[in-house]
């Protein structure tokens, strides 16, 4: 304090009394520090982009938190850290999937720099439909395991080799999913749910005329728990596993076993939709970098939208199901699960069914 006020055209003293002021939770003296750090000319990306933290989590500034973020990574478009939280502070606003896309592609060079996002990067690919080249890319690439990273780059993997199956009638793409290339830095959970790609694998097996084939393939689908639970964490059971028991079910035939699952799915949503979440207090492995402080309550109305749609789906009542997906990818245009299930199910397996 002494400092700042002894030297007025000095902007480092306010901008390490706004990081002391940050650690102990001042954060109301953080904001002024930093503002004031800035007016005296900070010319470096951390007081903005610390100014952009305490405005979306503690202000509710979201313009004044993109505008300072914005400006932080400007002032050093090498760094990419700053990106990726640039990055993730533009989903969280609602910035479209292809817009984010276009900012990464136009700073590839530091994109390349961080597995986290780089596999943004990848996801964006994936949701915008360009799986080829993100299937290319993930196959590039020697990843590293990091903290609240695990399962994220098997699943865009296993994603993308479905997309580009489907895309070219090629079933060998599904296969190579039951076992990961070591470049991905992780193995298979002990349990793994591959319900999706037996599932898949039966129906192009059936379109094939292989129907000893499918039916096997089927019958591996049917697996596996189905009472539907939250998906807070990595390691959560996703709700399309149990779908995809369900589609399996109905694939050979018996549509009880089917139904059961699919009104699991609904009966869920319905008597989760309005519960409010709050992380538990040991949690680990969140599946989000948490610079910024997330909404549980609003995550899990998204999961349960898209686990309500699975089931409807499943049920034959196909516009309530996209109305649904539409309803949880218009909440967050970046929740992969709804959105590559809604391809999935709505663009590329259609084809595939008789």
């Amino acid at each position: 304090e002494f400092a700042v006020e002894e030297n007025p055209s000095d902007f480092k003293a306010p901008y390490y009394l706004g990081c002391l002021y940050y650690d102990k939770e001042r954060h109301a003296d953080a904001i002024a520090a930093f503002e004031e750090s800035i007016s005296r000319g900070a010319d470096f990306a951390t007081p903005y982009r610390n100014l952009a933290l305490l405005r979306f989590n503690r202000s509710g500034d979201k313009r004044g938190a993109r505008r300072a973020m914005d400006i932080a990574f400007s002032l050093d478009t090498a760094d990419a850290r700053v990106l990726l939280e640039a990055d993730l502070l533009r989903r969280r606003l609602g910035v479209s999937p292809r817009s984010r896309r276009k900012t990464l592609e136009q700073y590839y060079d530091t994109v390349t720099k961080r597995d986290d996002l780089f596999l943004e990067y990848i996801t964006l690919l994936n949701l915008t439909g360009d799986c080829s080249r993100a299937l290319d890319l993930i196959l590039s690439r020697r990843f590293h395991p990091w903290e609240g990273g695990e399962g994220k780059v098997p699943e865009q993997y296993i994603f993308s080799k479905l997309a580009v199956a489907l895309k070219t009638g090629d079933p060998s793409h599904v296969k190579d999913t039951f076992a990961y290339p070591e470049s991905l830095g992780e193995g298979k959970l002990y349990g793994a749910q591959e319900n999706r790609q037996y599932f898949i694998l039966g129906v192009m097996k059936r379109k094939a005329g292989d129907e000893e084939g499918a039916r096997e393939c089927f019958e591996a689908a049917r697996g596996g728990l189905s009472e539907p639970t939250s998906a807070v964490y990595y390691n959560d059971q996703p709700p399309e596993s149990i779908f995809y028991q369900g589609m399996a079910w109905l694939a050979l035939g018996e549509h009880g076993e089917a139904n059961r699952r699919f009104y699991r799915l609904i009966k869920y949503a319905d008597d989760h939709i309005d519960d409010v979440v709050t992380p538990d207090y040991f949690a680990v492995s969140l599946p989000d970098l948490l610079v910024l402080d997330d909404d549980l309550t609003r995550k899990n109305r998204i999961h349960c939208n898209f686990m309500k749609a699975l089931g409807l789906f499943g049920l034959g009542d196909r516009e309530g199901a996209r109305e649904l997906f539409d309803a949880a990818v218009k909440e967050d245009p970046g929740a992969f699960a709804p959105s590559s299930n809604r391809d999935l199910l709505f663009d590329l397996l259609p084809k595939y069914f008789s």
